[in-house]
Parts: structure tokens; C-alpha cells; sequence
């Protein structure tokens, strides 16, 4: 929820507002991260003396929002304390966060008066309730990607399964799950399984899927419009790839640079591992 501006029937300090002078109200955040968890600390800054007095007495918290809308997560993070220390699983945040911070009431105030207060609310006074806000700050965001160079082990964002329904056939890509799903036909997954039982035979037989999978991902990526990207990005496998290749310095979405030669560089020329594979199973002295 990003937060511009609220009203309010009674005086709420806001940086946004002038209900109350001086209207500062700081709230910043600092954001690491793990394979398991985000360690979000949230630091405010309130000088007003009317909410220091009622945080300080118990009758009002620091509050932290956090929203991931993509994962359809919304938490409410409360503390007596000025500086909080958040941790959220790693699963649980994808893409875009937005933080919001708030003073808010835990308890009732029957005659609700702040210092500073703009001079149009006279000498009036207002009935707060448990859970109303005092004090609100602008929105601040951070994009939640956890990927630890995922394209070490493909594993992590291409399944290979057998199919349901064809006997023999060719094999499809589904690209719009979480990962890359390779579907073989219940012949050519039953050859894939007896074969891959030998150690040597088993990056091979690999190349042999993975190649066009990450091919026909590549050529997705391309495809879509600069105004989807974001959303694709909630992906694994796509942001993988993304990142993977951004972190070696190549855009992956330049038209000038074939598919095939990213692929290649993304899986570190298969083709000269496939072929130094095969001569370590037929080694021959007889060169061509």
C-alpha cells in the first residue's frame, strides 16, 4: 500500500501533512538477506513530544506494514521500541515490497490532544481508539529477489517429467510455472531414466534436454513487452536467467545477440563438454 495522503478527523503527523508543525516524522528501513529470511531494520525518528509521551507510557507502538502484492502478503509488525528488527521468510516476499511506518494507539485516549497541532483544530480534543493511527510516513520499497546463482544446479529451475498421455512424441516446455517443466514421452522418459544411471552418460543426456528447454526460455524472455516484464520476474526460472546473465554483463533482451549464443554462454559451451564426454567413453587415436 503506498501511502500519498489520508484524512483524518483528528491531527496526524505525517510528513505529507500539516496537521502538526513540525510535521517530521522519519521512518527508514535497511534490508539483507539470506537463503531463508529477510532481515528488515525499521528506524523511526518522532520528536514530538505528545506521541513520545504516550509510546513511552504504553499507549502507543511503533507499527511496520509490510505488502508484497505478489505473494499476497501483508503483516503488521508492532514495537515499543524505535529501532525494530524484522524477519520475514524468504518465501514469502517476491518482487516489489512496500514498508510503511505508523505510531499507532493501543489504547483508548478519551481526550486526544497533540503539541504542535494546526491552529484550525483550536482547543478541540478527540476520543482515540485502540489501533487508530497517530502518526503515518511515506512509503518506502524494496524488490525481493533470492537467487544464489540458481544456474549452478539446473535442477533448480527445470523439472524434467513423464508424460500423463503420449507414448511417443516430442517433448514440450511449459514456461509458466515457477520453473521450466520438460515433459517426455512415457518411451523417451523411460530411456532417460535407464540411461542416466551411468555417471558418464549423465551430463550428456542433460545437454540433450536442457539446450532447447533454455533455448525456448530465452526466446520467452525476449518476447515479452517492457510494461510485463516485472510481473514475469516473479518467475524463478525467468529471473534467474535475468540475473544470471546480467551478472556475466549480457542483456539478454539485446536483439543482436542470437539465442543460441546466450544459451551457450549461460551453460558454459555444452557442446564442447558433450563432445570431450563422448571421446572419454570412445577414446580414438585417429584424428580427423
Amino acid at each position: 500500500m503506498i501511502i500519498h495522503d489520508r484524512s483524518f478527523p483528528y491531527p496526524v503527523l505525517a510528513p505529507f501533512r500539516d496537521d502538526v508543525s513540525p510535521n517530521a516524522f522519519g521512518f527508514e528501513i535497511v534490508v539483507t538477506s539470506d537463503a531463508d529470511n529477510y532481515y528488515i531494520e525499521a528506524r523511526f525518528n518522532c520528536s514530538n513530544p505528545t506521541l513520545e509521551q504516550l509510546v513511552g507510557r504504553g499507549a502507543a507502538v511503533y507499527a511496520v506494514q509490510l505488502e508484497c502484492k505478489r505473494n499476497y502478503f501483508r503483516t503488521l509488525f508492532l514495537s515499543k521500541e524505535s529501532i525494530q528488527r524484522i524477519v520475514v521468510r524468504a518465501s514469502d516476499l517476491v518482487g516489489r515490497v512496500e514498508a510503511n511506518g505508523f505510531i499507532l494507539a493501543c489504547e483508548g485516549v478519551g481526550a486526544y490532544a497533540i503539541e504542535g497541532a494546526h491552529s484550525d483544530y483550536g482547543d478541540a480534543t478527540f476520543a482515540i481508539q485502540s489501533g487508530d493511527v497517530l502518526a503515518l510516513s511515506t512509503t518506502q520499497r524494496f524488490d525481493a529477489y533470492i537467487d544464489y546463482d540458481p544456474l549452478k544446479q539446473i535442477s533448480s529451475i527445470l523439472t524434467i517429467r513423464k508424460s500423463e498421455s503420449t507414448d511417443e512424441g516430442e517433448m514440450q516446455l511449459d514456461t509458466n510455472d515457477d520453473r521450466l517443466i520438460a515433459t517426455l514421452s512415457q518411451r523417451d522418459y523411460e530411456r532417460y531414466t535407464d540411461l542416466k544411471g551411468d555417471p558418464m552418460l549423465r551430463p550428456l543426456l542433460a545437454n540433450e534436454i536442457v539446450v532447447p528447454a533454455l533455448l525456448e526460455a530465452v526466446h520467452e524472455i525476449r518476447s515479452v513487452s517492457d510494461e510485463d516484464l516485472d510481473g514475469e520476474m516473479s518467475k524463478r526460472w525467468f529471473r534467474s536467467i535475468v540475473k544470471k546473465l546480467e551478472s556475466d554483463g549480457i542483456d539478454v533482451r539485446r536483439p543482436d545477440l542470437p539465442a543460441l549464443l546466450i544459451v551457450q554462454k549461460l551453460l558454459k559451451l555444452p557442446l564442447r563438454r558433450t563432445l570431450e564426454g563422448l571421446i572419454q567413453m570412445n577414446p580414438t587415436d585417429e584424428k580427423v
